[in-house]
């Protein structure tokens, strides 16, 4: 049984932090519900800018679009991933972003700040500048809309994720760390 059946689920997963983007999850929301009013929006997680996000969201009138369930444990993870129709990272800065793997297993297409490690493993993943909100809005509105489209995202990212070797994962993530923390190339 689902929540929201009717609605097209937008999920946002991960630290309430400057870093995040989360700010921008909410500015992408405000663009979307403007094509899609019954979107919603879920964040998911807690964080030190729970009240600044709910003030936001609140001052925009978004309150009814957008939903914020706090830290979500594996079961519940799993169902909103898998209830999900598009996952969305817009972090600042994410040395890898592991949960873009997990939605991308569960099925949901991706879409990553170019600032994310995991766009380097999940090719099909739509990558985009974090700040790029008319381009993150319309990638939204095409993967909802347009269910061959996110289907053949979700294919392709599974396929994405079938090449991954944990070998080669493993070397990715040491890379991707090296450059983050080291500033190494």
């Amino acid at each position: 049984h689902h929540f929201a059946p009717k609605r097209p689920v937008i999920a946002f997963m991960g630290r309430l932090t400057i870093q995040k983007g989360v700010s921008y999850f909410l500015d992408l929301a405000y663009e979307v519900l403007k094509k899609i009013p019954d979107a919603l929006f879920v964040v998911a997680g807690n964080g030190d800018m729970y009240h600044e996000l709910l003030l936001k969201t609140a001052e925009g009138g978004l309150s009814a679009s957008v939903v914020f369930s706090g830290f979500v444990r594996d079961e519940q993870r799993r169902k909103l991933l898998n209830r999900a129709d598009v996952f969305v990272m817009p972090s600042i800065s994410e040395p890898f972003g592991l949960v873009a793997l997990e939605a991308a297993q569960r099925h949901t297409p991706v879409i990553v700040s170019k600032n994310a490690g995991v766009s380097e493993v999940l090719p099909h993943a739509i990558s985009l500048d974090f700040w790029d909100i008319k381009k993150m809005a319309e990638s939204i509105v095409d993967l909802v809309s347009q269910k061959e489209l996110a289907e053949r995202q979700v294919q392709g990212q599974l396929s994405d994720l079938a090449k991954q070797t944990w070998k080669s994962s493993a070397q990715k993530v040491q890379e991707v760390y090296k450059k983050a923390f080291l500033g190494q190339k």
